[in-house]
């Protein structure tokens, strides 16, 4: 039934408040199993969910007496009805009343909240029977009814029948303590194993490999590899489909791994999906970009540098130049580029995988691949890798960004500049005393970041 009250401001005038009725039983029980240890605290029945836990019946008729609600806060897992006359909880659990003490000119605040039944793990895989000990009268779980409360609680698999036995002795025994009890555990996903292209021979590492130990393998990678026409180069391993798991609220958990891949072959190869083998056509050098695009091509030497003897390289062949790339010069192929010596401002294409084996500088210097690229050491430059990067020594205030991952090499060091990584970003030694702040970034969409980047130089410009 409805209490009234009035409380004296500090204003010296009263207000007069509405005190709720509750609609569940609260009362001091002794707790405890030890009976020298036991003591008497406060423990409310069992709510369902949807039940109404407090109400202000007939407020109309008090509010033309000038009488307001009693200042009541809906806590966790507890909501108003819509008209506001009542509170509901949102879960079968047990309601908990906690005074809020009152800011200044303020009434002291009763806080609803209902703490859950069944508890269950972020992600949702383990559950746990919570079990508060019964009051006489009140509502509680029974062992005939244990099944349908998990089920209310949204318990919808992985219950474990071991744990249901033990929870229905401990109820039908009779008890007075609080119990916790391991009640359901989900089924988690068996990850596939995603398909992949076997080579027939050794072509070296993926720049930055990641091996099976969790170790990064820096060895240099093979270029220009000689095959022979009919040669087999590769055969595609299918994927393995993984296994959908399931959580303990009976949702559906796909599994990782399992990609199909996406055989690309240009130039000289061809694909047999029957047999699932890549060969080549004609003699030639191979070149593989990102794992899963394949062709065989010519290769051509630059015995020298790149200057003015030589001019401009714009090759369809893997390129290698013994010496180095001079300023103002471009250097373009269609397939691997292994430069001997420096780049130095120049400008450097790659439709596949860039090794340069000396340093890079010059900040018009301008290295891009489809692929990876693989240096030594960057001074105030641009590279822009389709693929991996792998940084030997050392990158200064240049900038770098991979679709990929990009690996640093023990011992190397990145001073200021922007490193942007689609994938992993692996770094040893980063910053000096004196150096500018570096931007390190991983799991970024490269080219909406440019895009993005474009767009705030142009909207600088317009307001400049």
């Amino acid at each position: 039934m409805a209490n009234s009250s009035d409380t004296k401001n500090t204003n010296n005038t009263k207000k007069k408040y509405l005190e709720p009725t509750f609609h569940f039983s609260r009362k001091r029980i002794l707790v405890g199993e030890d009976e020298a240890k036991m003591e008497k605290i406060t423990v409310s029945e069992l709510v369902r969910k949807n039940q109404t836990l407090l109400s202000f019946p007939d407020f109309e008729t008090f509010a033309k007496k000038g009488f307001e609600k009693s200042p009541i806060r809906a806590g966790k897992n507890t909501r108003f009805s819509e008209d506001g006359e009542t509170l509901l909880a949102e879960i079968i659990g047990y309601p908990r009343v906690d005074i809020m003490p009152p800011n200044k000119d303020e009434e002291p605040t009763l806080l609803i909240s209902v703490s859950p039944f069944v508890n269950v793990s972020d992600n949702n895989m383990k559950a746990k029977l919570i079990l508060h000990p019964p009051i006489p009268d009140g509502f509680t779980a029974k062992s005939d009814s244990l099944a349908e409360l998990l089920l209310e609680a949204g318990i919808h698999f992985g219950i474990e029948q071991s744990a249901l036995l033990d929870a229905h002795k401990i109820i039908n025994n009779g008890y007075n303590d609080y119990h916790d009890i391991p009640i359901a555990k989900g089924t988690p996903p068996e990850a596939g194993i995603d398909a992949y292209l076997q080579f027939a021979f050794e072509i070296g590492p993926i720049a930055g490999k990641v091996l099976e130990d969790g170790s990064i393998d820096f060895r240099e990678r093979k270029l220009m590899i000689g095959v022979s026409e009919g040669e087999l180069l590769a055969t595609k391993i299918p994927e393995v489909p993984g296994k959908p798991g399931m959580d303990v609220f009976g949702q559906k958990i796909e599994p990782e791994g399992g990609t199909p891949l996406e055989i690309k072959i240009k130039h000289d190869v061809e694909f047999l999906e029957k047999s699932g083998e890549v060969k080549a056509t004609k003699d030639g050098i191979l070149t593989v970009v990102n794992d899963s695009e394949i062709w065989v091509c010519s290769k051509q030497d630059i015995l020298g540098d790149v200057d003015f003897n030589t001019g401009n390289i714009d090759s369809r062949n893997s390129v290698i130049v013994h010496g180095a790339v001079q300023p103002g010069f471009k250097v373009s192929t269609l397939g691997d580029l292994e430069i001997k010596k420096e780049v130095m401002s120049a400008t450097i294409t790659s439709n596949a995988n860039i090794v340069i084996k000396g340093g890079i500088t010059g900040k018009k210097t301008v290295i891009s691949s489809l692929g990876d690229v693989d240096f030594s050491f960057i001074e105030q430059g641009h590279i822009d890798a389709g693929g991996n990067i792998v940084v030997r020594r050392q990158s200064y205030y240049s900038d770098i960004s991979a679709k990929g991952a990009i690996r640093c090499k023990p011992g190397s060091t990145i001073i200021g500049g922007n490193i942007i990584a689609g994938g992993h970003l692996t770094v040893d030694n980063v910053g000096s005393q004196n150096g500018k702040a570096s931007l390190l970034a991983a799991g970024v969409d490269i080219e909406r970041l440019h895009l993005r980047n474009q767009l705030s130089e142009g909207a600088d410009s317009t307001t400049g």
